[in-house]
């Protein structure tokens, strides 16, 4: 269970029009995730078909980990401003994965 990782991804749908503007804001704060403590990985990904939807996939050393930089996103007001670009609710899928193969 050593090798155990928080796997997390998250859908998200922004306003039609404001897809570019969406993407900077991502790509902005993921470089900050990638420096956080904790975060093994972390990639947003756009889709080719629906701009409108974009996906971020991250990996976390712990559920602890993850859990204090929720906390910090969402006292420093990101949650509020990614809020802001959404026509719906983030979709979050967490689970605590063990790699089987890479």
């Amino acid at each position: 269970m050593a090798n155990n990782r928080v796997c997390v991804i998250i859908n998200l749908y922004c306003t039609a029009g404001k897809e570019d503007e969406f993407q900077a804001f991502l790509i902005n704060a993921m470089q900050e995730t990638k420096q956080y403590k904790g975060n093994l990985s972390v990639e947003v990904r756009q889709s080719a078909t629906e701009p409108s939807f974009f996906r971020i996939m991250s990996e976390w050393a712990s559920e602890e980990e993850r859990l204090i930089y929720m906390a910090w996103r969402q006292e420093s007001g990101f949650i509020d401003q990614l809020a802001s670009f959404l026509t719906t609710e983030p979709e979050f899928i967490v689970k605590e994965m063990e790699l089987v193969f890479n």
